[in-house]
């Protein structure tokens, strides 16, 4: 997996809906589970972790993934030794920077550091 790779599938993941509890009452805004009684402190329902509901990201998120899917595909082409943005640093070092966050990742890989 090579880089622009890797950044794409984190902004795969990060855009993709979110699931969430979908075994609590409705006007429960913060389920919470008791684990001695394996119900919701909250509104007393059991938990069913079958019972799913999937949230899409907000906007905010997706507009900033958006962007950094941006710039990797403008970037991507250059290749890690083209491109200089001004004295030595190039676009490759923008797209490590995005990387950065994802340090803790299996898939990221330490010669992306910047």
């Amino acid at each position: 997996m090579d880089l622009v790779e890797f950044l794409n599938v984190r902004y795969d993941e990060e855009a993709a809906p979110v699931a969430t509890p979908a075994w609590h009452e409705p006007w429960c805004q913060d389920p919470w589970v008791d684990p001695a009684r394996g119900a919701c402190f909250y509104c007393g329902e059991q938990e069913d972790p079958t019972k799913v509901d999937y949230v899409q990201q907000s906007p905010k998120t997706l507009a900033d993934i958006d962007s950094k899917r941006r710039i990797v595909g403008g970037i991507a082409p250059a290749g890690p030794h083209d491109a200089h943005i001004a004295g030595t640093f190039t676009a490759w070092d923008v797209l490590k920077l995005l990387a950065l966050p994802y340090v803790g990742h299996p898939d990221y890989d330490e010669a992306w550091r910047p």
